[in-house]
């Protein structure tokens, strides 16, 4: 299985365990890897074999975050960060969607609460 959380941080965390995650194979580090997500019980729940931080080359926040980093290891994940170059892949099937699901918060997109206030102002 394969988990891309996006900028996710504590809270989100939480509510994707209460929701039912279970282990994964690979995942992308919450938020770029900063010291706000991959907190300790989400790290060991997942037990990820491989993690890729998302950061950029030398980039000014120090992502992905070093204790980050360790928690990762400690769990006994691999830990590969792209600002050391493109990590790449290789999946083996011919299904694109390789049971893809997409787990949403119950909440309101940024978008669409754009989307509610654009409306709002702009009806007479």
């Amino acid at each position: 299985m394969l988990l891309w959380p996006g900028d996710v941080e504590l809270s989100a965390e939480k509510m994707m365990l209460a929701y039912g995650l279970e282990k994964v194979d690979m995942m992308l580090m919450p938020h770029h890897g900063s010291r706000t997500s991959s907190h300790d019980a989400f790290v060991e729940a997942l037990s990820p074999g491989l993690v890729v931080a998302q950061a950029g080359f030398a980039n000014r926040y120090g992502f992905p975050n070093k204790q980050v980093v360790a928690t990762y290891q400690a769990a006994g994940s691999v830990v590969k960060n792209s600002s050391e170059g493109a990590v790449m892949v290789k999946l083996d099937s011919s299904d694109p969607g390789l049971g893809l699901v997409q787990w949403r918060p119950q909440q309101k997109s940024r978008r669409d609460m754009a989307r509610e206030w654009w409306q709002e102002m702009h009806t007479d």
